[in-house]
């Protein structure tokens, strides 16, 4: 009997007829509860440069600070030690300057200003601050941060970061809610959700 029951339940879980497979689509489909409108096939969700004014963001006056502290540091022990130019110190200085530009170009040159939904719901085309555009699928799309962190920068320029794709990362650049078009859209695309037209 137990080994009866046994086959019996190995030929359900592990059946090889087409009958016992679901297929299913690997979108996570969101509906709007108001339905947006689209203009050449494209709504806009978030738009930096509709904001008023634009502030730096935190993560960009954080690094200013930590690289200048380290280059004023680095004077300091040379003017203290009287290395003079081209010593060590002037070296570690330099590597300040230089840390200060990749960093900041790493998150300002992945800064996306814009983001548009295409009408199928299932793609959006992101403008970046640089000036280029790319096309991302929704469903690729992974935050790296709560929203609740949007709301905690009402006022100052924020970098929300995401991943896109192959591990790309991004960072989405606003001036508070303002930059926010539509947040019902907004907040389903940045949790990855396919938006059920």
């Amino acid at each position: 009997m137990y080994l009866y029951s046994r086959r019996a339940a190995a030929r359900r879980l592990y059946s090889t007829s087409a009958a016992s497979y679901e297929s299913f689509d690997d979108n996570i489909f969101y509906t709007p509860v108001r339905k947006p409108t689209f203009t050449n096939g494209r709504t806009t969700i978030f738009h930096q440069a509709d904001t008023a004014a634009t502030s730096v963001p935190y993560e960009i006056k954080e690094t200013t600070l930590k690289n200048f502290l380290g280059v004023g540091g680095m004077v300091v022990v040379d003017y203290l030690f009287f290395a003079g130019a081209g010593s060590i110190y002037s070296i570690g200085a330099f590597t300040f300057g230089l840390n200060w530009i990749y960093r900041v170009y790493g998150y300002l040159g992945h800064a996306i200003t814009r983001i548009d939904l295409h009408e199928d719901g299932k793609t959006v085309t992101v403008q970046f601050k640089t000036g280029g555009t790319t096309t991302l699928k929704v469903k690729d799309i992974v935050k790296k941060q709560h929203e609740k962190e949007l709301v905690q920068t009402f006022e100052e320029g924020f970098l929300f970061p995401i991943e896109a794709g192959a591990g790309s990362r991004y960072y989405i650049y606003g001036q508070g809610q303002d930059a926010i078009k539509n947040g019902e859209l907004f907040r389903a695309v940045v949790n990855g959700q396919a938006i059920n037209l």
